[in-house]
C-alpha cells in the first residue's frame, strides 16, 4: 500500500483493524476473528476482504491524481499521459519520464487491487 501524508491517524488503525481478520484453514474453511472468538464464515471472509480492497482502491485513486496533477505541471496532460505508448515515452524529458514511470506504477498497482478485488479470486 501507499504511504500518504496526508493520513489520519484513525486511517491507519482502521486500515490496521481490516488486516488478519480472516484466515483460511483447509480444516475449517474461511475464518473470521469476531473480537472474541473465530468464526467460520466465507461470506464474512470475502466482505472482510472486499474493505481491505476499498482502502486500497481509496489510496491508488489518491495516489493516481496526486500523479497526474504532477504530470500536468510538467506538461503532459491526462489523456496523454492515460494513453501512452513507445512514442510518448520517446518524448519525454528526464523529469517528465521519472513523474511518468511513478504513475505507471501507481496504475500497475491499481490494476493489481482491481484484480484481486474480484470474488473469484478470493481463495487460500
Amino acid at each position: 500500500m501507499f504511504v500518504h501524508s496526508t493520513k489520519t491517524t484513525s486511517e491507519i488503525i482502521v486500515i490496521f483493524s481490516i488486516q488478519m481478520l480472516y484466515r483460511f484453514s483447509t480444516t475449517n474453511g474461511f475464518l473470521v476473528y469476531s473480537g472474541i472468538n473465530w468464526i467460520e464464515s466465507e461470506h464474512a471472509a470475502i466482505q472482510k476482504s472486499m474493505l481491505h480492497t476499498d482502502v486500497q482502491l481509496k489510496e491508488t485513486k489518491r495516489r493516481v491524481d496526486d500523479l497526474f496533477c504532477e504530470m500536468e505541471k510538467l506538461g503532459i496532460p491526462r489523456a496523454v499521459a492515460s494513453a501512452g505508448g513507445k512514442k510518448f515515452r520517446d518524448s519525454l524529458n528526464d523529469e517528465q519520464k521519472a513523474a511518468y514511470l511513478k504513475f505507471l506504477s501507481a496504475e500497475q498497482y491499481n490494476n493489481f487491487v482491481l484484480k484481486y478485488r474480484n470474488t473469484i479470486n478470493v481463495d487460500s
